[in-house]
């Protein structure tokens, strides 16, 4: 499942996760059910993300997402233009210092800021980018 991506790679204008996976769809041949079960992603969910009743704001898991591109043939999308697509950036790799600095912090907390420390970051990976003052 370990396909390189071309990170670059723009989301045409204006394509949202629905228009995506439809040229997606198209470009392969694929069907939804032989994509989702390619990806791992439960058919409802990708169905849903097709009709646009599902994966319209921040909420998507970002584990399908990147199981749906390490799914297609190398070139088909890209990380970026799929968590694009969604509204969101792509997140980062969370290097094994930094990982056991914030486990450190967050065992010195009482059990109240740990909630909130988790409730905060939570409310943080929904938030765009831009609005956070990242690039």
């Amino acid at each position: 499942m370990d396909n390189p991506v071309d990170i670059d790679t723009e989301v045409p204008r204006g394509e949202d996760l629905a228009a995506l996976l439809q040229r997606v769809l198209t470009d392969t041949g694929m069907t939804q059910k032989e994509l989702a079960a390619k990806a791992g992603v439960p058919y409802t969910t990708l169905n849903g993300w097709v009709r646009r009743t599902r994966g319209t704001g921040g909420g998507v898991n970002t584990d399908y997402l990147r199981a749906l591109v390490a799914a297609l043939p190398v070139g088909i999308t890209s990380v970026k233009e799929i968590f694009e697509a969604v509204g969101r950036s792509v997140p980062g790799d969370l290097d094994t210092e930094r990982r056991e600095k914030l486990l450190r912090i967050y065992d010195d907390l009482p059990t109240e800021s740990q909630r909130a420390l988790v409730d905060m970051a939570v409310a943080l990976g929904r938030t765009p980018r831009a609005a956070r003052g990242g690039a």
